[in-house]
């Protein structure tokens, strides 16, 4: 599976192997998600939320989507009150 190069500066989730058994039984794997920043020919560079960056092999890639921004809290959420939400 290839990653669109439309993609770079997206956020995005990538589903991928990461060698071992998996708890089912089958391949184990794991996902990113964050900002792609960059996409050569053998692997992805996510940029995560803390600012680490995962570098994902390509022939290693079962799935990936492009997902929303993360929404913008303007306050804490145990500042909501039960009522407002």
């Amino acid at each position: 599976m290839t990653i669109d190069r439309d993609a770079r500066g997206r956020r995005m989730v990538v589903r991928h192997v990461v060698g071992g058994r998996g708890p089912s039984g089958g391949p184990a794997m794991t996902g990113v998600v964050g900002r792609l920043v960059e996409l050569t020919d053998d692997e992805a560079r996510i940029e995560r939320r803390d600012g680490s960056v995962a570098r994902v092999p390509l022939a290693d890639v079962v799935t990936w989507k492009v997902v929303p921004d993360r929404p913008t809290r303007t306050r804490a959420a145990s500042a909501i009150s039960a009522d407002d939400l």
